[in-house]
């Protein structure tokens, strides 16, 4: 049984790996196909998954990202979803990860490679996830016919998210126009820009995105808080909820101390009034 074993592992190194030498007794034509099929299969994932990522890599570094995800990254679902976010949490490994004297040339000089990409791709590569994740989520959207005694929830099909640049607008396109090379070596940083996003499902059910600011964030994730608060020790249907309108007054009265309070009032009544028309938030 040991001996068996080993054999399938040495045949699954062999197939993700073509630097392996082919000491295991398969034909190499043979090899070469389940090699072949095996790569595309997760490409096609990863691909569809990150778009504009891959457009805007060199074939050869985005290959070399895929190949090494395949022989090292952690792989523990067969689900398209799941695959895309450990091929995310691979990218962003390796950018921390040292070399070790035990690897092969060819493996050093493919985590070199991996090394080299910049903060505003990796940010972009969580962006495309964030989209797909959002794109299979249930439309929980059932009334928005929003009180002010009404009790607020984020589905999970939205997201609060803060950047360092400006994610939505990166593509090959705007890289090139402003004088960028797609080869990440040679590629200097774009101009940082303090980016709030949210994404949301709309709706209709579709992917949708609006640009806001940090404060606007902040209450979409403190009410997302309040909720797995409101979960995990039992508050919901008490008579003080967390995220009436009053509740929220009087928390963003405490954290912008020094705004008056009918400021704060008119901002959360139009933000959420929007907001649960659009889908961002529901009703609970």
């Amino acid at each position: 049984m040991e001996d068996f074993r080993d054999t399938q592992q040495a045949l699954t190194n062999a197939i993700v790996d073509p630097s392996v030498t082919n000491d295991i007794g398969v034909e190499q034509r043979r090899l070469n196909i389940y090699q072949e099929l095996i790569f595309n299969n997760i490409e096609g994932f990863c691909s569809n998954a990150f778009p504009v990522l891959k457009s805007i890599l060199e074939q050869s570094i985005w290959e070399s990202y895929v190949r090494q995800f395949l022989i090292s990254g952690e792989k523990s679902s067969p689900y398209f979803v799941d695959i895309a976010e450990q091929f995310l949490d691979f990218i962003t490994q390796t950018q921390t990860q040292t070399q070790t004297q035990t690897q092969t040339q060819t493996q050093t000089q493919t985590q070199t490679r991996l090394a080299l990409l910049p903060q505003y791709l990796l940010e972009l590569a969580h962006y495309e996830w964030v989209e797909l994740n959002v794109s299979i989520q249930e439309n929980e959207i059932t009334d928005n016919d929003w009180q002010v005694d009404s009790n607020l929830i984020v589905p999970n099909s939205t997201w609060a998210l803060g950047y360092q640049y400006p994610v939505h607008t990166i593509s090959k396109q705007m890289l090139q126009s402003a004088g960028h090379t797609n080869n990440t070596e040679q590629a200097t940083e774009i101009e940082p820009l303090d980016t709030f996003l949210i994404v949301y499902q709309d709706t209709d059910g579709d992917v949708a995105f609006m640009t806001t600011n940090a404060i606007t964030a902040h209450l979409v994730n403190y009410i997302d808080e309040c909720s797995v608060y409101a979960q995990h020790n039992g508050v919901e249907g008490s008579a003080e909820s967390l995220t009436t309108l009053s509740a929220l007054e009087r928390y963003f009265q405490q954290v912008q101390p020094g705004t008056d309070s009918k400021v704060i009032k008119n901002f959360l009544t139009e933000a959420i009034s929007d907001f649960v028309q659009r889908g961002v938030l529901v009703i609970d």
